[in-house]
């Protein structure tokens, strides 16, 4: 689970042109942004009319006015802390099983090597003393 992305933003933009804003602070083009959030190139270019809408920008280069906007006013400030020691405590909690569990299977191994090494000596015992 993600720790939720908390937004500092006057402007009134829904869940889906906030991702649109990311996708393009991040260099997408809007084809690609379609492909990625599996929307038509139509419904792009709607959620970035209504994006430049609402950040009240327009003229040209309105997709990097639109970026810079994002980068110094809107872009994420904080994250869900409490959900993020969440998941590192199950990180942390997988990671010390699976260390157990290694220890353990390296244990295990240790003790059948010592098996067999005495079995080993054992068998070299006999083959001394049998050619004697």
């Amino acid at each position: 689970m993600a720790p939720k992305i908390q937004y500092k933003t006057k402007y009134k933009l829904t869940p889906k042109e906030l991702e649109v804003l990311e996708l393009m602070a991040q260099g997408l083009t809007y084809k690609e942004i379609a492909e990625k959030l599996i929307v038509t190139y139509s419904t792009v270019s709607t959620h970035k009319v209504n994006i430049f809408s609402k950040l009240q920008i327009s003229g040209s280069n309105v997709g990097t006015k639109a970026v810079i906007k994002y980068l110094t006013e809107i872009a994420p400030v904080s994250i869900d802390l409490n959900s993020l020691a969440q998941e590192i405590d199950a990180e942390m909690e997988f990671h010390c099983k699976e260390k157990q569990h290694l220890q353990d299977l390296l244990t295990s191994c240790q003790k059948e090597n010592a098996r067999l090494q005495k079995q080993n000596r054992e068998l070299q015992r006999e083959l001394i003393g049998a050619t004697k």
